[in-house]
């Protein structure tokens, strides 16, 4: 409320006044205003007492006597006809009634008013006045320091009817953006239904929604990778936003608490519910050896009875809560032959017999136990129970009390995993206690029915208006209004006066259809949904959105569902209809910049914004659906054209781009185009094998995506041997196609022979299904088959087995490596025609967490390649890869944030260089930055001097003068770099950390 409306109420109320009595100035100092003898003197019954508290109850402005402490306060009973009014004081809503009113002392800088400047008197015990609330006037922060009203806190707003909402189109199917997704926005929730592919969670901070507001998910579809890849992430982050904010509530209100002050209340989301197809639970558990989370009452729902199956004319809801009504529709694929992804589709669920149907029952109930514990379960990392040492599973850190009573690290024989104890003494230790879900060994199985989910979904009624008029001609007393808008009825006269009586009919709630139909074979099912002809539940539905598969979009039965239905509004989400626009726009802006300043480096993105025709017999009954495409449906269905997307200008940076900045990257061009300059690095590096070797960091950034980094995943292409992976993150087949286009993409994926997974940690695996799904697509009609090597531990092995049991992918072509290394270090040697092509494979364990390791490969050529994965620095590793030609090293935090990557398990930049120094790397390519550096970290590197070496020993020479010598470089997401050409690229790199540093000033 702003000064000039604060003073008009005032003025008004002091004109109605007949009797006030201003203060005299008694305060201590020349800021304070004191009250007058006759406030002080006022008799104990009329005693002023703070609103909200009784007289007898200490509050934080204290008694009348006290009150010369506050600033300018002076009481008087305001008349009858000074109306009730709200005003905003500290975050708070305070409500003013005719025996209230509010001393002022405003800040004529701001114009505005803080709780030091407003506070309320009452000359009635707060017993009287119901509405109102304490006022706490404790010395609060400049007016400045607080947030203004459209800023408060969710928990401190005033609740109230939700009376607007519209849904958003998220994403369409584009190289990188595989699925489509709708976000849908009421006032007070927050709802997604669609496909979380991979990538969503990126395309939501991309597209600026809020995630931590989702409490209900809705999955369409079948349950495959292509609905679920980008879940996982998904929910952890969704996890990690709620457990931060409640603990830093819980400290807050901790420090109110002390100051005596009221705490807060904590307004989180309460629950977190995933609604899908079957098979949902089943491929959750899946994660139960990485997903560790406690105190998120998450759960996966799934639909056990199809009811409107057998009694089409129900129309109750599957689902609702107070804001949103949903029906589940499940359709199946017609045929029990294997479709054209491998998939058996089952037979007919309604012929399952009574005894089946009660063990599918009891199976879903024990996934949704697991489901349950990978997100709520009370375990704490720091407990250690007593267990006898012949009883421990290996491989598990075994501790023990000693005779002081001090908890060491057992050092002892240790069981073996093979069960051969003999040697070891049964004595009792201390272990961890599991995390409860990765007790469960093996998983029921999964359900074979192919069922997809499609959902109808429609908003509450609203009540209608309120109409005074009829309400006065049937004499009801205007105080007595409100409970007739509330639906009570009253009495009149003797006369019942109904809500019904003196309020507009009620407004229906606008639906919305959201249909996911997978291939041709589950029309038939579709289009018998008994829904379509149910009028109670259909009534108001004007939304249609389509989420179909290539060549659905013209298939002649679907068009004519339109056009018999053409009174709703159809959007398809479609390959067929979505252009292969820039998803993320932000960081292509980036990389285009990137290009004008070294284009051997920074590629253009594949993109083609060209909407594609559609092949389609008549006219078109449908629109195609747009990013950011928005519908209100509340209070009125319209479109919102303005809200689409446009296609992104993916020159503006590089029109803006600093003449200085322009001028670094072109004598850098000059430089590595001298024939002085090549033959210096030719002369250098003819000892490098596999020059031509390219270097592609497919994602840079750690832990989660953010718009301009994805996570973690480096590609590796020997020419002439194939492709590596080193870790692959969620989205990485994305970057890939985004980088090289669809056709080139899969080529690459169909030349991968070894994919590296360092831990477990979901930023470097969760895009393992995907690649794993489309190398077995690309190369099951090659002849001879290839081979895939994937070195991991067994638990991500048995991550891959149980999905690809849920979705029968074979995996007889895959071999897998290292599987049973545990926290040891382990080197394998393959034979000279071992389908991955390398010499070697030395897995390090490293610092991080459980089963972490780096990674050491040579190829027969001498090539050697070091990787770091997550960890803190490690002298072992440095060892091991001794020599190596490249070194990829995470550098997640910089060089003044040791202490934050000592708590985190992680590596520093100066602390990377060092590990490079040790291990005497010829080159070195710097990744895996936190997020919190939007762009790049700055670079930390000193140059070597003459003086530098003077004084030395020849063998500490040598090594300063390789390090002049090492070439660093700074990963972005989809650089590209060829082995020999590190040189030619440091000569860019100012000009590069030079515009990237000035944009993150930007």
């Amino acid at each position: 409320m702003t000064f000039k409306r604060v003073s008009n109420v005032i003025k008004r109320s002091l004109h109605q006044s007949k009797a006030l009595q201003l203060s005299s100035r008694t305060g201590p100092g020349p800021r304070y205003k004191g009250v007058t003898s006759q406030a002080s003197q006022v008799s104990s019954s009329t005693k002023p007492s703070i609103s909200g508290a009784s007289s007898q109850t200490t509050s934080p402005l204290g008694s009348a006597k006290n009150l010369h402490r506050y600033p300018c306060a002076f009481p008087f009973r305001a008349p009858l006809s000074v109306r009730p009014r709200s005003v905003p004081i500290d975050h708070k809503s305070f409500n003013l009634d005719a025996h209230q009113v509010f001393a002022i002392q405003p800040n004529f800088r701001t114009k505005c008013f803080s709780a030091k400047s407003v506070f309320v008197l009452t000359n009635k015990p707060p017993a009287f006045h119901p509405r109102a609330q304490r006022i706490e006037l404790a010395r609060q922060k400049h007016v400045s320091e607080t947030p203004t009203p459209k800023f408060l806190p969710k928990q401190n707003r005033p609740t109230r009817e939700s009376m607007t909402s519209h849904i958003d189109i998220v994403s369409t199917p584009t190289a990188d953006t595989s699925g489509s997704c709708l976000y849908v926005h009421f006032d007070k929730r927050r709802y997604v239904f669609g496909r979380l592919a991979e990538g969503t969670q990126r395309v939501l901070g991309q597209r600026k929604h809020a995630m931590s507001s989702l409490e209900q998910l809705f999955v369409t579809g079948e349950m495959s990778w292509k609905t679920l890849g980008g879940m996982m992430g998904m929910i952890m982050t969704i996890s990690d936003v709620i457990n931060t904010s409640r603990d830093a509530m819980q400290l807050d209100n901790q420090d109110r608490i002390s100051k005596g002050r009221a705490p807060l209340k904590i307004d989180l989301p309460e629950r977190l519910h995933m609604h899908g197809a079957d098979n949902l639970s089943y491929i959750m558990a899946t994660a139960r050896s990485f997903i560790f989370r406690t105190g998120i009452p998450f759960k996966t729902i799934e639909l056990y009875e199809d009811l409107r199956l057998e009694n089409p004319t129900l129309s109750k809801p599957d689902w609702e809560d107070d804001c949103l009504r949903v029906w589940k529709l499940p359709i199946y694929p017609k045929s029990n032959k294997r479709r054209h992804d491998g998939t058996p589709a089952s037979p007919d669920p309604s012929t399952e017999t009574p005894e089946a149907k009660a063990q599918r029952n009891r199976d879903r109930d024990a996934l949704l136990a697991v489901v349950e514990n990978m997100f709520n379960s009370s375990w704490r990392m720091d407990k250690l129970e007593p267990t006898m040492l012949h009883d421990v599973v290996m491989p598990a850190k075994i501790f023990i009390k000693d005779q002081d009573g001090i908890i060491r690290l057992y050092t002892g024989p240790k069981p073996s995993m093979d069960g051969n104890n003999s040697d070891v003494p049964n004595v009792e230790v201390l272990v961890r206690s599991p995390w409860p879900a990765t007790m469960v060994g093996v998983l029921p199985a999964p359900l074979a029915t192919g069922q997809s989910l499609c959902y109808i979904a429609k908003n509450h009624q609203r009540r209608g208006k309120f109409n005074p008029a009829a309400a006065k001609a049937l004499g009801v007393p205007p105080k007595l209004n409100r409970k007739l808008t509330a639906g009570q009825s009253i009495e009149v006269n003797n006369v019942t006066v109904t809500p019904e009586m003196v309020m507009d009919p009620p407004i229906p709630g606008q639906g919305f259809v959201v249909a996911d139909i997978p291939d041709r074979s589950y029309l038939e099912s579709f289009f018998a949904r008994p829904e379509w002809a149910n009028l109670e539940i259909m009534s108001d539905v004007g939304i249609f959105y389509w989420i179909l598969s290539e060549e659905l979009v013209s298939d002649p039965n679907v068009l004519r569902f339109m056009r018999e239905n053409s009174h709703i509004k159809h959007i398809v989400c479609s390959p067929d209809t979505s252009p292969n626009m820039m998803a993320f726009e932000s960081y292509g802006t980036i990389l285009t910049a990137l290009h004008r300043l070294d284009p051997d480096r920074y590629p253009i993105l594949k993109f083609d914004n060209a909407m594609p025709e559609v092949k389609a017999s008549g006219d078109i009954p449908f629109v195609a659906g747009r990013v950011g495409m928005r519908m209100q449906t509340m209070p009125k269905r319209e479109e919102k054209p303005a809200n689409v997307l446009p296609f992104p200008d993916l020159m503006s940076l590089v029109n803006k781009l600093d003449p200085e900045i322009l001028k670094m990257a072109d004598e850098a061009r000059e430089l590595v185009n001298k024939p002085e300059f090549k033959a210096r690095v030719e002369e250098s590096e003819k000892d490098i094998p596999n020059r031509d070797t390219e270097i592609i960091t497919l994602g840079t950034g750690s832990a989660v995506p953010s718009k301009y980094r994805n996570v973690s995943a480096t590609l590796i292409r020997v020419p002439g041997v194939g492709s590596y992976l080193l870790d692959c993150g969620e989205n990485t087949l994305g970057q890939i196609r985004r980088l090289y286009g669809k056709a080139e993409a899969r080529k690459i994926i169909a030349d991968l022979k070894f994919l590296f997974i360092s831990h477990l940690h979901a930023d470097h695996h969760l895009g393992t299904i995907t690649v794993v799904e489309e190398w077995i697509d690309a190369t099951q009609h090659l002849t001879p088959a290839p081979k895939l090597t994937i070195g991991c531990t067994r638990f991500m092995k048995t991550f891959l087995d149980e999905y690809c049991n849920a979705r029968n992918l074979d995996l007889s072509n895959i071999i897998f490596s290292g599987l049973h290394i545990g926290d040891n270090d382990f080197k394998e040697v393959f034979p000279a025609d071992h389908p991955s092509g390398l010499a070697t494979a030395h897995y390090v364990n490293v610092n991080h967490c459980k089963d972490a390791h780096a990674g050491v490969f040579t190829w027969p050529s001498g090539l050697k390649i070091s990787y770091s994965g997550d960890c803190r620095p490690s002298p072992r590793f440095a060892r091991m890869g001794r020599d190596s030609t490249l070194l990829i090293h995470e550098c997640t935090f910089e060089s003044d944030k040791q202490g934050d990557a000592i708590n985190k398990r992680h590596s520093t930049m100066a602390e990377a260089l060092d590990i490079a120094s040790m291990m005497r790397a010829r080159r070195v390519m710097l990744t895996h930055f936190s997020q919190r550096y939007a762009k790049l970290p700055a670079q930390q590197r000193d140059e070597i001097t003459e003086q530098d070496l003077e004084g030395l020993d020849e063998q500490e020479k040598q090594r300063r003068l390789l390090d002049k010598q090492r070439v660093v470089l700074m990963g972005c997401d989809q650089m590209t770099v060829k082995l020999g050409e590190f040189q030619q690229a440091a000569e860019f790199l100012p000009a590069v950390l030079q515009f990237l540093q000035t944009e993150e000033k930007d």
